[in-house]
């Protein structure tokens, strides 16, 4: 992932949780929240206006939606199938598409 990449995905996933609320941005450790704001695109116009009728329709990038599914499996589910059912699919969905995602 390139720094502008990652700049990118830190602005959409910022934006993202501000939708969710903070039920949401509560369960997740403060360095990664601190991490997302220090790297987040300064310039970056939001998406969502309004309610989200379909998260496709909101354009985010591919290393957007792999670390909102992160963040899915790792501290929102608490079922602890799901997690793992969850986790497999990140995992098959980063290996058909060849690209890694090193985390912030």
């Amino acid at each position: 992932m390139t720094d502008k990449e990652r700049a990118l995905m830190c602005a959409e996933v910022d934006e993202f949780l501000d939708y969710l609320g903070e039920a949401y941005i509560s369960k997740i450790p403060e360095n990664i929240l601190r991490d997302i704001r220090i790297f987040k695109q300064k310039n970056y116009q939001k998406k969502i206006k309004g309610h989200i009728k379909d998260y496709n329709d909101l354009g985010f990038s591919y290393y957007t939606l792999v670390f909102i599914s992160y963040l899915n499996v790792e501290y929102w589910v608490e079922d602890e199938a799901k997690k793992k059912s969850y986790g497999m699919l990140i995992m098959l969905i980063q290996l058909s598409s060849n690209k890694s995602l090193k985390m912030l």
